[in-house]
């Protein structure tokens, strides 16, 4: 990796083209596993640093529109659903360093945001403040993070310099291949990931309403393809084929599920009564009318388990 390349080109050496795009693809082909942005942002950083610009092709990104992946500061504002880089602990050869990570806003509440960030865990609290409020201390936090990427260039091994990379220009090269990523029908994203449509095995038409049968039965609240994933019949092809494949089905049939949340978190709810034959376990009555629907051990015609669905009963009485 060549330090020199930073010097010489600066921002420009990382202007997305079509051919980063198709060696993304490779990537993740020849891995077949889901990546979180940061890993994408930081293949194509190294790949830049090894090889340099590229001298031909067609360059995807221009002028920015819409959504931009901004380094977190505790005093600029923020949204949910704001990305933001963010310096995370990491610790390489026994040495405590900061690597930046992006990392989405899902939830802001008092003072702090919660952010679920690319590669760890659960979620994470950072503090807010404004730049009065914040004072001495966030002049020392904003000092604290300039000192360390002034000695990034100082280590020649490969990580350091792709963080020094996207400390310096990070804003606008996890801003700019996100953009390309969301314009190339290739990508599929869901929860932070990308994938390959091409690689996704959708569940077919069977598959899916058995899948939905189980939800009736199993499933009380929105839940995320990850969740709805165990309840598919088999065969089901397991890891990010089977789980992308899933969320594309599930979007593909809104006859059978809704999605609930608009965000980028997407769950899931039956859109109706699924297909199939019923059999009551437990009587009911409709409370407008007072007429008995069922009793224990009649076959649902097709009219009452869609009045059991409206009523909210249908579960109910085929004791969930």
């Amino acid at each position: 990796m060549d330090l020199k390349l930073l010097q010489t080109f600066g921002e420009a050496l990382f202007l997305v083209h079509t051919e980063d795009l198709n060696r993304l693809v490779r990537w993740i082909r020849r891995t077949a596993a889901a990546q979180d942005l940061t890993s994408m942002v930081r293949r194509f950083v190294r790949g830049r640093l090894q090889y340099g610009p590229v001298q031909r092709g067609n360059r995807v990104t221009g002028p920015v529109r819409g959504e931009r992946v901004r380094f977190w500061d505790p005093a600029k504002a923020w949204h949910t659903g704001d990305l933001a880089i963010f310096p995370e602990p990491e610790v390489r050869d026994r040495i405590r360093v900061f690597t930046p990570r992006t990392g989405q806003i899902i939830r802001i509440q008092g003072g702090g945001v919660t952010v679920r960030i690319d590669g760890r865990q659960g979620t994470h609290v950072y503090g807010t403040t404004s730049t009065q409020q914040g004072g001495e201390a966030l002049k020392r936090w904003r000092r604290s993070v300039e000192d360390l990427v002034r000695v990034l260039p100082d280590r020649s091994d490969e990580p350091s310099l792709i963080d020094f990379a996207l400390y310096r220009f990070g804003e606008r090269v996890a801003t700019d291949l996100l953009n390309a990523l969301r314009q190339d029908g290739r990508f599929l994203a869901m929860e932070g990931q990308w994938f390959l449509r091409s690689l996704a095995v959708r569940s077919d038409r069977p598959q899916l309403v058995g899948l939905a049968q189980a939800m009736l039965m199993a499933v009380d609240r929105p839940v995320t393809a990850a969740e709805l994933l165990p309840l598919v019949p088999p065969p089901v092809t397991g890891g990010a084929a089977g789980l992308f494949g899933l969320a594309l089905s599930l979007q593909e049939h809104p006859d059978l599920f809704t999605n609930v949340d608009a965000g980028a978190r997407p769950r899931w709810v039956l859109s109706g009564a699924p297909p199939g034959e019923y059999t009551a376990r437990l009587a009911a009555f409709d409370p407008e009318t007072w007429a008995v629907l069922c009793e224990p051990g009649d076959a649902l015609n097709a009219a009452t388990v869609q009045r059991l669905w409206s009523l909210g009963l249908l579960p109910v009485v085929l004791a969930r």
